[in-house]
């Protein structure tokens, strides 16, 4: 998806995160870290903590739900958003046809 400089969707744009850990020994307080950071407000930075083969992701979930054209979805690192490649590339596909730039 492009970000054209006079697109006014990116004028108004609401900046989301998205951070996961996958073990119990992992701490999502770092990826919340990094994502404040770079400007994400607290209220709209979603996490999730389950194993890689999990498919229950409440943070997900809530995200998908939350987000609409011309917002941005930030994530620490593109790993974080899928369980696997294969997962990762549908949601960001998922994302792109409703205008959502991830």
């Amino acid at each position: 998806m492009s970000c054209p400089i006079f697109d006014l969707r990116y004028i108004f744009m609401r900046l989301f995160g998205y951070a996961r850990v996958s073990t119990s020994q992992q701490s999502l307080d770092l990826q919340v870290r990094a994502l404040k950071d770079a400007g994400v407000k607290a209220n709209r930075i979603f996490t999730d903590k389950a194993s890689g083969s999990s498919t229950d992701r409440e943070g997900l979930d809530l995200l998908r739900m939350k987000v609409e054209e011309g917002d941005v979805i930030l994530v620490k690192k593109l790993d974080r958003l899928g369980r696997d490649t294969a997962d990762m590339i549908q949601l960001i596909k998922e994302f792109d046809a409703q205008g959502v730039a991830v």
